[in-house]
């Protein structure tokens, strides 16, 4: 075989490993694992588990009955009102 042969060989090899490297380490940021530097594992991945911790506790509570306090948009002139009224303020249309 040519050296030159040899020599693109054993830089695809390194390539791909490259490749499979990056790929292992992206997959473990998108699960969650993995965070952080090595070196100050705890200073990043500290707000990590606090945020898992209060996505646990919030699944864990039984979600308390919610009344509609938001706001709604009138479909005529578009004014924006409490959502706990009948008809517009603005124009008066009743809402739908």
């Amino acid at each position: 075989m040519y050296i030159e042969f040899i020599i693109i060989y054993i830089l695809l090899v390194i390539a791909i490993g490259l490749l499979v490297a990056n790929l292992v380490v992206s997959l473990k940021n998108k699960s969650g694992e993995g965070t952080g530097f090595s070196n100050n594992a705890t200073t990043f991945s500290a707000p990590v588990q606090q945020k898992s911790q209060l996505v646990q506790e919030s699944q864990t509570q039984s979600p308390a009955p919610q009344q509609s306090t938001g706001v709604v948009f009138c479909k005529k002139c578009a004014h924006q009102y409490p959502a706990n009224e009948k008809f517009c303020p603005n124009c008066g249309n009743p809402r739908s």
